[in-house]
C-alpha cells in the first residue's frame, strides 16, 4: 500500500493507493494532523476492504481447448513445482558434449 500526505492552505490531506501508481483506496482531509488521524482511522476499514479486492487477482476461466490454454496451465504448474522447469542451458550443453564424446569412442 502506498500512502501520501500533503499539507496545503491550512488543510492536511492523506491519500492511500493500493500500490504505487495503483487505484486510490482512501482519501481524507482535515484542518490539523490530529483530526486527520481520526478521519483516517474512521475510513481505514473500508480502505482495507478495497485493498483486498484490488490485490486479489481475478480468477480466469481455464482454457482446455486451445494450445494457449495448454501452455498457460503448464507455466502455472511450473511456478508451483520447479522440478517441471527446463534444465539450465549449462547443464544441457555439458550433457550433450559428454554424450557426443562417449559416442565417438
Amino acid at each position: 500500500m502506498h500512502r501520501v500526505r500533503r499539507a496545503k492552505a491550512n488543510r492536511v490531506f492523506e491519500y492511500w493507493y493500493a500500490w504505487r501508481g495503483g487505484p486510490q483506496i482512501l482519501a481524507a482531509a482535515a484542518s490539523n494532523p490530529r483530526s486527520l488521524a481520526r478521519e483516517v482511522a474512521r475510513k481505514a476499514p473500508t480502505a482495507a476492504a478495497a485493498y483486498r479486492t484490488q490485490a486479489r487477482p481475478e480468477k480466469r476461466p481455464v482454457d482446455h481447448l486451445t494450445l494457449y490454454g495448454l501452455i498457460t496451465r503448464y507455466l502455472e504448474l511450473m511456478t508451483v513445482d520447479r522440478s517441471l522447469a527446463p534444465a539450465p542451458r549449462s547443464i544441457v550443453e555439458s550433457t550433450s558434449t559428454s554424450c557426443a564424446r562417449n559416442s565417438a569412442n
